[in-house]
């Protein structure tokens, strides 16, 4: 591979991995896609007893007490 080619911001690159962790019954980067896309909310009450809330999304938890 010639050194300028190397050295270009326009390379292409590809992603061969992805490691997510859903909430909501999700499972797949698809399913959270289409949860995304629909009217679903993704709080449960697990999230609010567990106090998992304010790290997932503090400006929610101030609203609802945490």
């Amino acid at each position: 591979m010639d050194i300028n080619m190397m050295r270009s911001d326009n390379m292409p690159i590809a992603v061969i991995g992805m490691s997510c962790r859903f909430l909501g019954g999700v499972s797949s980067p698809e399913e959270f896609w289409q949860l995304l896309c629909g009217s679903s909310d993704a709080i449960t009450q697990s999230l609010l007893n567990a106090g998992q809330l304010r790290l997932i999304a503090p400006e929610i938890a101030i609203c609802q007490g945490e």
